[in-house]
Protein backbone atom coordinates (compact mmCIF):
# COMPACT_ATOMS: atom_id res chain seq x y z
CA UNK A 1 0.00 0.00 0.00
CA UNK A 2 1.36 3.41 -0.93
CA UNK A 3 1.27 6.45 1.37
CA UNK A 4 -1.33 9.08 0.69
CA UNK A 5 -0.04 12.63 -0.04
CA UNK A 6 -1.98 15.76 0.84
CA UNK A 7 -2.21 18.88 -1.29
CA UNK A 8 1.09 20.24 0.05
CA UNK A 9 2.86 17.04 -0.98
CA UNK A 10 3.51 15.78 2.56
CA UNK A 11 3.01 12.12 3.25
CA UNK A 12 -0.07 11.50 5.35
CA UNK A 13 -1.41 8.53 7.19
CA UNK A 14 -2.09 5.33 5.36
CA UNK A 15 -5.78 4.79 4.74
CA UNK A 16 -7.37 2.30 7.08
CA UNK A 17 -8.17 -1.06 5.65
CA UNK A 18 -9.24 -4.42 6.90
CA UNK A 19 -5.70 -5.72 6.48
CA UNK A 20 -4.18 -3.13 8.86
CA UNK A 21 -6.56 -2.35 11.68
CA UNK A 22 -5.70 0.67 13.79
CA UNK A 23 -4.71 0.11 17.41
CA UNK A 24 -7.56 0.56 19.90
CA UNK A 25 -6.23 3.86 21.32
CA UNK A 26 -6.35 5.37 17.84
CA UNK A 27 -10.01 4.44 17.51
CA UNK A 28 -11.05 6.10 20.77
CA UNK A 29 -12.65 9.50 20.33
CA UNK A 30 -10.60 12.49 21.52
CA UNK A 31 -11.64 13.66 24.95
CA UNK A 32 -11.42 17.23 26.05
CA UNK A 33 -8.89 17.75 28.85
CA UNK A 34 -10.40 18.07 32.31
CA UNK A 35 -10.33 21.35 34.20
CA UNK A 36 -7.71 19.86 36.54
CA UNK A 37 -5.50 18.95 33.58
CA UNK A 38 -5.85 22.43 32.11
CA UNK A 39 -5.03 23.93 35.50
CA UNK A 40 -1.97 21.68 35.74
CA UNK A 41 -0.72 22.72 32.31
CA UNK A 42 -1.14 26.40 33.19
CA UNK A 43 0.07 26.42 36.82
CA UNK A 44 2.67 23.63 37.11
CA UNK A 45 5.52 25.66 35.57
CA UNK A 46 4.79 28.59 37.91
CA UNK A 47 4.67 26.35 40.96
CA UNK A 48 7.85 24.62 39.85
CA UNK A 49 9.71 27.94 39.67
CA UNK A 50 8.40 28.90 43.10
CA UNK A 51 9.46 25.57 44.66
CA UNK A 52 12.91 25.73 43.03
CA UNK A 53 13.43 29.15 44.66
CA UNK A 54 12.16 28.15 48.10
CA UNK A 55 12.98 24.47 48.49
CA UNK A 56 15.54 21.92 47.40
CA UNK A 57 15.76 21.85 43.60
CA UNK A 58 15.64 18.04 43.63
CA UNK A 59 12.32 18.05 45.48
CA UNK A 60 10.62 20.75 43.40
CA UNK A 61 8.85 18.39 40.98
CA UNK A 62 7.58 16.25 43.85
CA UNK A 63 6.23 19.32 45.62
CA UNK A 64 4.36 20.41 42.49
CA UNK A 65 2.83 16.93 42.29
CA UNK A 66 1.90 17.04 45.98
CA UNK A 67 0.11 20.35 45.45
CA UNK A 68 -1.97 18.96 42.62
CA UNK A 69 -2.61 15.69 44.45
CA UNK A 70 -4.19 17.64 47.30
CA UNK A 71 -6.42 19.41 44.81
CA UNK A 72 -7.26 16.19 42.94
CA UNK A 73 -8.18 14.37 46.14
CA UNK A 74 -10.92 16.86 46.87
CA UNK A 75 -14.45 15.82 46.04
CA UNK A 76 -15.67 17.18 42.68
CA UNK A 77 -18.32 19.30 44.42
CA UNK A 78 -15.73 20.87 46.72
CA UNK A 79 -13.38 21.57 43.83
CA UNK A 80 -16.20 23.22 41.89
CA UNK A 81 -16.71 25.67 44.80
CA UNK A 82 -13.19 27.05 44.41
CA UNK A 83 -13.53 30.41 42.70
CA UNK A 84 -9.82 30.97 41.98
CA UNK A 85 -8.02 27.62 41.68
CA UNK A 86 -4.68 29.35 40.99
CA UNK A 87 -4.86 31.17 44.33
CA UNK A 88 -5.96 27.97 46.05
CA UNK A 89 -2.91 26.15 44.61
CA UNK A 90 -0.64 28.91 45.88
CA UNK A 91 -2.06 28.50 49.39
CA UNK A 92 -1.67 24.72 49.18
CA UNK A 93 1.94 25.18 48.03
CA UNK A 94 2.74 27.53 50.90
CA UNK A 95 1.21 25.07 53.36
CA UNK A 96 3.30 22.22 51.93
CA UNK A 97 6.47 24.28 52.38
CA UNK A 98 5.45 25.19 55.94
CA UNK A 99 4.75 21.56 56.79
CA UNK A 100 8.13 20.47 55.39
CA UNK A 101 9.93 23.18 57.37
CA UNK A 102 8.06 22.20 60.54
CA UNK A 103 8.91 18.52 60.01
CA UNK A 104 12.59 19.36 59.41
CA UNK A 105 12.64 21.42 62.60
CA UNK A 106 11.13 18.57 64.64
CA UNK A 107 13.62 16.10 63.14
CA UNK A 108 16.51 18.38 64.10
CA UNK A 109 15.22 18.63 67.68
CA UNK A 110 15.00 14.86 67.90
CA UNK A 111 18.58 14.54 66.61
CA UNK A 112 19.77 17.10 69.18
CA UNK A 113 17.99 15.18 71.95
CA UNK A 114 19.70 11.97 70.82
CA UNK A 115 23.06 13.77 70.82
CA UNK A 116 22.46 15.02 74.38
CA UNK A 117 21.63 11.51 75.56
CA UNK A 118 24.74 10.11 73.86
CA UNK A 119 26.93 12.85 75.32
CA UNK A 120 25.45 12.28 78.77
CA UNK A 121 26.20 8.57 78.62
CA UNK A 122 29.72 9.28 77.33
CA UNK A 123 30.26 11.82 80.11
CA UNK A 124 29.14 9.32 82.74
CA UNK A 125 31.48 6.69 81.33
CA UNK A 126 34.34 9.17 81.06
CA UNK A 127 33.73 10.31 84.65
CA UNK A 128 33.79 6.73 85.94
CA UNK A 129 36.99 5.99 84.01
CA UNK A 130 38.64 9.16 85.32
CA UNK A 131 37.62 8.32 88.89
CA UNK A 132 39.07 4.82 88.49
CA UNK A 133 42.32 6.27 87.09
CA UNK A 134 42.61 8.66 90.04
CA UNK A 135 42.18 5.78 92.49
CA UNK A 136 44.95 3.79 90.77
CA UNK A 137 47.30 6.79 90.69
CA UNK A 138 46.58 7.59 94.32
CA UNK A 139 47.35 3.98 95.29
CA UNK A 140 50.58 4.12 93.28
CA UNK A 141 51.67 7.34 95.01
CA UNK A 142 51.01 5.79 98.42
CA UNK A 143 53.20 2.79 97.46
CA UNK A 144 56.19 5.00 96.55
CA UNK A 145 59.16 5.10 98.91
CA UNK A 146 58.81 8.03 101.32
CA UNK A 147 61.71 10.06 99.89
CA UNK A 148 60.54 9.48 96.27
CA UNK A 149 56.97 10.42 97.24
CA UNK A 150 58.16 13.58 99.02
CA UNK A 151 60.22 14.67 95.99
CA UNK A 152 57.38 13.94 93.54
CA UNK A 153 54.85 15.90 95.65
CA UNK A 154 57.22 18.85 96.04
CA UNK A 155 57.89 19.04 92.31
CA UNK A 156 54.43 18.29 90.91
CA UNK A 157 52.03 19.56 93.56
CA UNK A 158 53.96 22.28 95.38
CA UNK A 159 55.58 23.55 92.19
CA UNK A 160 59.12 23.75 93.54
CA UNK A 161 62.13 23.71 91.22
CA UNK A 162 64.70 20.90 91.10
CA UNK A 163 67.25 23.10 92.85
CA UNK A 164 64.82 23.98 95.68
CA UNK A 165 63.93 20.32 96.22
CA UNK A 166 67.61 19.34 96.13
CA UNK A 167 68.43 21.97 98.78
CA UNK A 168 65.45 20.90 100.91
CA UNK A 169 66.28 17.15 100.78
CA UNK A 170 70.07 17.41 100.78
CA UNK A 171 70.36 15.63 97.43
CA UNK A 172 71.93 16.73 94.18
CA UNK A 173 69.77 17.91 91.26
CA UNK A 174 70.63 14.61 89.51
CA UNK A 175 69.41 12.71 92.56
CA UNK A 176 66.11 14.66 92.47
CA UNK A 177 65.74 13.85 88.76
CA UNK A 178 66.36 10.14 89.49
CA UNK A 179 63.64 10.04 92.17
CA UNK A 180 61.20 11.89 89.89
CA UNK A 181 61.88 9.41 87.05
CA UNK A 182 61.28 6.54 89.49
CA UNK A 183 57.95 8.08 90.62
CA UNK A 184 56.79 8.76 87.06
CA UNK A 185 57.61 5.19 85.99
CA UNK A 186 55.51 3.83 88.87
CA UNK A 187 52.60 6.13 87.96
CA UNK A 188 52.76 5.13 84.28
CA UNK A 189 52.64 1.45 85.28
CA UNK A 190 49.62 2.15 87.50
CA UNK A 191 47.89 4.04 84.67
CA UNK A 192 48.44 1.07 82.34
CA UNK A 193 51.10 2.76 80.22
CA UNK A 194 54.58 1.37 79.89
Amino acid sequence: MKPVFDAAGAAGAMPASDEQPLPPHDQAPCQRPSSLELLYRAQAPKLLRMFVRRADRNDAHDLVQDSFVQLAQMAEEERAKIVKPEAYLNVVSQNILRNRARAAYHRSIMVQDDDLENRASVDITANLEARDMLKRLDAAIVKLEPKTREIFMALRLDGLTYAEVAKRTGLTVKGVEWHLAKALAALHRAAGRR
